[in-house]
C-alpha cells in the first residue's frame, strides 16, 4: 500500500508539473489573445471613423448627381435634353439666316427687273420673254449691230477729220495706194499688237518668278534659320564652319593619329631608301593652296639642308620612292591594326624610270626584303634593269599584227 501510494504521488507530482506548465501556457494565450482583441477593436474603431466619412462623401455626391439631374432620369439623360436644344437652336438660327438671305436675294432680283424692263422698254416679264431670242441669233444680231456701228463711227470719223473737211469737193483720192497704206499700216499695227502681247505674256511671266523668288527666299531664310544649329555642327564636323579655326574635319581629326602612325612606319623604309637624307612630318599647313583644309598635309625634312621642303619640290625619282615608302608604311599599320591580318600581296605599277641607279639598287633591295619576309611583289616595268633582277617574270611583247604575246620567265 506505501508503495501504490508513493506511486500514485509520483504521479501526481508528475501531473502536478504538467498541469502548471499548460496553465502557464494557457496564460501565454490568454494575454495573446487580449491584444488581438485589443488590436481588433482598434481597427474597428478606425474602419467605422472610415465607413461615416464615406457614408458622408457618398450622401454629398448623391445630392450633387440629384442637382445635377434636375428633374431627368440621370445626368446623362438631362445633357442628351441640353443638348438637343442646342442643336435645335443652331438649327432655328441657320433657317432664319436663310430667310433672311432668301428675302434679301428677291427684293434684289426685283429692283432688277424692274429696272431691266423699264431699260428696255417692255411692260412685264410676259413681254419680255415672248421677246426673248435664241442665244445663237441673238449673239449673230449684237455682232451686226456692232459692226455696223463701228463702221458707221469711223466714217463719221474719217469725215470729221480736218484734213478731210478742207479738201476740195473735186479732190481725186488714189483708192489703191491707200488701200495699200491701209494694209501696211493694219499689218504693223497688228505686228506691234502681237508684240505688246508677247511682251505682256513675258512681263506676266517675269513678275510670276519675282514672286516665287522671293517667296523661295524667304523660305529659305526661314529654313536657314531653322537649321543654323545642325548646319554649325555640320559645319564644325566637316570643317568649314567658321568656328572651326583649323578648317579641320571630323574625319580628318579621327584619321590624323593613324596618319602619324603611317608616316612614322614610311620614314623606317625612307631613311634607308634616301640615304638619311629625307625624312616625312606631318604638317598642319593648308593641304591646297585654294583649299582651308588642313590636318593630313606632310613636309619632307632635307637633313642635308636641315630645312622643310614641299613634296611638291621633290624629283620624279625621289616622289616615286617616297610614296612608295607610304604605301608600305600603311600597309604595315594596316596589318598591325587588323588583328595581325597580312598584307602578302603588293603590284608597283611604273616609277622605276625615273631613279638613279643607287636609288633603283635601294629600292630592289627593299622589295627583296619584304620578299623575304614573306610577301609577293609584283613590279610592273619597262626599264631593262629590272629584267635582269628580277627572275620570275611575264614578258608581254607587242607583234606587228596588233595583239601582244605573253611568255612565262622562271629561274
Amino acid at each position: 500500500a506505501a508503495r501504490s501510494a508513493r506511486d500514485a504521488a509520483l504521479a501526481a507530482a508528475a501531473d502536478v508539473d504538467r498541469l502548471v506548465r499548460a496553465i502557464d501556457a494557457h496564460d501565454a494565450a490568454t494575454r495573446q489573445r487580449t491584444d488581438q482583441r485589443e488590436a481588433a477593436r482598434t481597427a474597428l474603431a478606425a474602419a467605422e471613423v472610415r465607413a461615416e466619412a464615406l457614408v458622408q462623401q457618398l450622401a454629398a455626391a448623391e445630392a450633387e448627381v440629384e442637382g445635377a439631374r434636375d428633374g431627368f432620369p440621370t445626368v446623362a439623360a438631362r445633357h442628351a435634353a441640353l443638348r438637343a436644344r442646342v442643336l435645335a437652336a443652331g438649327a432655328l438660327v441657320d433657317a432664319l439666316l436663310t430667310v433672311e438671305q432668301a428675302r434679301l436675294a428677291a427684293t434684289t432680283r426685283t429692283t432688277e427687273l424692274t429696272d431691266g424692263l423699264a431699260t428696255h422698254g417692255f411692260g412685264s416679264a410676259a413681254d419680255a420673254r415672248a421677246a426673248l431670242v435664241e442665244p445663237a441669233v441673238l449673239a449673230e444680231l449684237t455682232a451686226t449691230v456692232e459692226a455696223y456701228t463701228a463702221a458707221v463711227a469711223g466714217v463719221r470719223a474719217g469725215l470729221a477729220d480736218a484734213a478731210v473737211v478742207t479738201l476740195p469737193d473735186d479732190f481725186h483720192v488714189d483708192l489703191h495706194a491707200t488701200q495699200d497704206a491701209e494694209r501696211r499700216a493694219r499689218a504693223a499695227a497688228d505686228e506691234a499688237a502681237g508684240a505688246a502681247r508677247v511682251a505682256l505674256e513675258r512681263a506676266t511671266a517675269v513678275d510670276a518668278a519675282a514672286t516665287g523668288v522671293l517667296t523661295a527666299a524667304q523660305v529659305l531664310a526661314e529654313r536657314r534659320a531653322e537649321h543654323a544649329p545642325v548646319a554649325r555642327l555640320a559645319g564644325i564636323a566637316g570643317g568649314t564652319g567658321g568656328d572651326n579655326a583649323q578648317a579641320l574635319s571630323l574625319a580628318t581629326f579621327v584619321l590624323t593619329r593613324r596618319f602619324e602612325d603611317v608616316v612614322a612606319a614610311a620614314n623606317d623604309r625612307l631613311l634607308g631608301m634616301s640615304d638619311g637624307r629625307y625624312e616625312l612630318v606631318r604638317s598642319d599647313r593648308k593641304e591646297d593652296v585654294s583649299s582651308r583644309r588642313t590636318g593630313l598635309s606632310m613636309r619632307v625634312v632635307d637633313h642635308r639642308t636641315g630645312h622643310e621642303r614641299d613634296p611638291r619640290t621633290l624629283s620624279g625619282g625621289e616622289t616615286f620612292y617616297v610614296s612608295l615608302c607610304l604605301a608600305l608604311g600603311m600597309a604595315d599599320v594596316v596589318t598591325a591594326e587588323a588583328g595581325g591580318i597580312d598584307l602578302g600581296t603588293l603590284f608597283v605599277d611604273e616609277g622605276f624610270g625615273s631613279l638613279d641607279p643607287h636609288t633603283l639598287e635601294q629600292v630592289l633591295a627593299e622589295l627583296g626584303r619584304l620578299r623575304a619576309g614573306g610577301r609577293v611583289v609584283g613590279v610592273v616595268s619597262h626599264v631593262e634593269t629590272l629584267k635582269q633582277s628580277i627572275a620570275d617574270r611575264i614578258e608581254v611583247r607587242p607583234t606587228a599584227d596588233g595583239p601582244s604575246t605573253l611568255t612565262v620567265r622562271a629561274g
